[in-house]
């Protein structure tokens, strides 16, 4: 059972365990505590010995009152239980009588004061309370204050030793018994730090100089003889304990510093070797994009030489003026602590310009971008292989679509007005390059599955038949059959199989529709009808220009993308785009 009494004062809440056999019959004890002045008073009970024990065992106490005739015990006895398990809380053991007898036996039992129950007053109380409580408070702070010097000691990261007057290790942590080469056992009280060091070692100079000026510690390098064999290079730091001849020493493993900046050093070759001798253009630069550094490959690559280049800004040196803004976008995203990948152009010492790879990418040193690197690689004679390969690839093609003019010459020529107006119309878009030179293979190839179909039906002047029909309905099939092994580097496939569809579902030959179709697709299909409308055919004449307008108008955002309508309906009014005309 817990109680609480509150003083008249904001004296710090002492918590207190009252040991006794049942209230005292004067009821001296209950007045007092009731009237102690000051503290304010948190009390727990137990009336017995076994019940005062599991007490102490579960909640801490700053003062046990004690009654030492208990149920279950009495005397001495009782007074030793309590202490050895009051640990810290200092016992108040409350008698009949404390005279010099019964003090010196308390007194050897840890009692902390012996009051008299009989002539007890609370101001009396109160005194021993507050005494008991600022001393339990005070070895709880020196418990603390001893183990976190303990467990700082044991558990830093340097090895310390702490020695007697005589220079005598008298405690070492793990760390400096690893250090030594040693265990505890056989080094603590056994061996005199001096015995470790060799003799020209200043330590003897070092405590005289501690000795007259206590608050200077001493500082020196030294080799040190390790107990399992071997020598140590040690930084040895000797500062002396205030009010004590006590000195504790911290030894730093030299060795393994050595150790780390050989290592440092040779990863720093290593690099350099790298850097020095890579194949690659390498230039290093600040966090302002300031030259930094340039290896030879990079010298030789752009002509520039290091001493024309360091200190200045790396993009107003090669990126040609038309390119500066990209080029700033790329050294900004290097600087900013991702990687960047682009082949563009740069300019070289004389002027000239060359095709390049770049790779940028951001150094980052504790946490901070301290800069950057960008990487190039000369790339001119890859583009060039790469357009002789793609031009006798469209030699190729064109080659396939001269053979077709000998079987079908309306659908060969066909092809080749949808290729052209596809390639203007993706201009238009702005389309990258490849995609461009895609979009035209795809136009010369749309149609390749009309090469399957009798010429008769494809030429026939007359109205198709339905069964005809449904021959020439299946040429983007039949075209998609003989594409789709092509290794090629474009979808001309698919557009070959696409062509006809449109945005609402209402082509051929899937009924695809919206984001199915892709954007080759969406142009082939507007352009495949600016062509099919305007050029003559055997059974009829070509539309005139505003058929085809109207056309497209009408069906944008329906069943054309709106656009590839406006771009192709610019190029007609502009004059760029011709229907009808093949020239």
């Amino acid at each position: 059972m817990t109680t609480e009494r509150t003083g008249d004062s904001g004296d710090a809440r002492i918590r207190v365990l009252l040991v006794e056999a049942g209230r005292d019959r004067e009821g001296v004890l209950q007045s007092c505590l009731g009237a102690v002045p000051g503290p304010v008073l948190s009390i727990s009970r137990a009336d017995t010995l076994a019940g005062a024990l599991a007490a102490l065992a579960s909640s801490p106490f700053d003062v046990v009152l004690l009654r030492p005739d208990l149920p279950d015990g009495n005397g001495a006895d009782v007074v030793r239980q309590i202490a050895g398990q009051a640990s810290a809380a200092p016992i108040i053991v409350l008698a009949s009588k404390c005279d010099a007898q019964s003090e010196l036996l308390f007194a050897a039992d840890g009692v902390f004061d012996c009051l008299v129950t009989d002539t007890l007053t609370s101001g009396e109380l109160a005194r021993s309370l507050r005494r008991a409580a600022e001393r339990s408070r005070l070895e709880s702070r020196l418990r603390e204050a001893e183990s976190r010097s303990h467990a700082l000691f044991e558990h830093t990261g340097t090895a310390l030793l702490s020695l007697d007057r005589d220079t005598v290790i008298r405690h070492m942590n793990e760390r400096a018994g690893r250090l030594l080469g040693s265990m505890r056992g056989e080094i603590e009280g056994r061996l005199s730090l001096a015995e470790l060091l060799p003799p020209e070692t200043p330590l003897l100079k070092t405590l005289e100089a501690l000795r007259k000026d206590p608050t200077t510690p001493g500082q020196f390098e030294s080799s040190i003889v390790r107990r399992s064999g071997g020598v140590r290079r040690v930084l040895v730091h000797v500062a002396g304990l205030p009010g004590s001849e006590e000195l504790i020493v911290s030894l730093h493993d030299l060795s393994a510093h050595d150790q780390v900046e050989i290592e440092v050093r040779r990863q720093r070759e290593y690099f350099r070797a790298l850097f020095e001798n890579s194949p690659e253009g390498i230039v290093a630069f600040d966090a302002e994009g300031l030259v930094v550094d340039v290896n030879p490959a990079f010298e030789r690559l752009f002509g520039f030489k290091l001493g024309e280049l360091v200190g200045r800004n790396i993009v107003e040196i090669i990126a040609p003026p038309r390119l500066q803004a990209s080029a700033r976008e790329i050294l900004r995203k290097s600087l900013s602590g991702g990687s960047y990948v682009t082949q563009t152009v740069r300019r070289r010492s004389d002027g000239s310009e060359v095709a390049v790879s770049i790779l940028g990418a951001a150094v980052t040193l504790d946490g901070e971008h301290a800069g950057g690197f960008g990487i190039y690689r000369d790339v001119s004679a890859q583009l060039a292989a790469q357009e002789r390969l793609e031009e006798a690839f469209i030699d190729l093609v064109e080659t396939t679509v001269r053979m077709m003019e000998s079987v079908d010459p309306y659908t060969a020529k066909h092809q080749r007005m949808v290729a052209r107006l596809a390639d203007i119309v993706g201009r238009k878009l702005e389309l990258e390059d490849d995609q461009l030179q895609g979009l035209y293979v795809g136009g010369l190839l749309h149609d390749i599955g009309k090469m399957s179909l009798p010429s008769t039906i494809l030429t026939k002047p007359g109205r198709l038949t339905s069964q005809e029909w449904d021959l020439i309905r299946s040429h983007p099939q039949r075209g998609y059959d003989v594409l789709l092994d092509a290794k090629l580097p474009w979808p001309v496939a698919d557009m070959a199989l696409r062509h006809h569809e449109r945005l609402d579902g209402s082509g051929y030959p899937g009924g695809i529709a919206g984001e199915q179709l892709s954007m080759d697709v969406r142009i082939l299909g507007v352009c495949d009808v600016v062509e099919a409308m305007s050029s003559d055919r055997p059974y009829r004449a070509g539309l005139p220009v505003e058929a085809v307008l109207q056309e497209l108008r009408e069906g944008a955002g329906i069943r054309y993308e709106p656009r590839v309508v406006q771009a192709a309906v610019d190029a007609i009014e502009q004059g760029v785009l011709v229907p009808g005309r093949d020239d």
